[in-house]
């Protein structure tokens, strides 16, 4: 076992235990992240992003077992964590996002650096 397995492993879980959430509980989640209650087309779209979290979660589960193969699916993903970053910072500088939206953004932007210093430590597999 790779010394990075751990780390994506815990990547994975970080990913799916807020991605589960949001696909099974959303009315929840929405209430962590945010300070009023979005519109429809947003709650829709929150829908189909913790999806997208939680698929990604699943995606460095099988990434931390096999390192040597999907590695680009890391790379997607630290862009993805620095998107997201961005994204609640905005929302929280404007005040729509909640203390706990940037907590958990900056622990995203956290896993983002891990993500390409896994990267370039595995980069004997190719970069991609």
């Amino acid at each position: 076992m790779s010394r990075h397995t751990t780390a994506l492993i815990a990547g994975s879980l970080w990913n799916l235990v807020f991605g589960g959430l949001g696909v099974l509980n959303l009315p929840l989640l929405i209430e962590l992240f945010y300070h009023s209650v979005p519109s429809q087309a947003q709650i829709t779209a929150n829908q189909g992003f913790w999806m997208a979290v939680a698929i990604f979660g699943i995606g460095y589960g099988v990434v931390g077992l096999t390192i040597s193969k999907l590695r680009f699916f890391v790379s997607l993903g630290a862009i993805g964590k620095f998107v997201f970053f961005l994204f609640m910072a905005h929302l929280w500088l404007v005040d729509v996002a909640t203390n706990f939206a940037a907590v958990i953004a900056v622990g995203d932007l956290l896993w983002g650096l891990y993500f390409l210093v896994f990267i370039f430590r595995t980069r004997e597999y190719g970069y991609l």
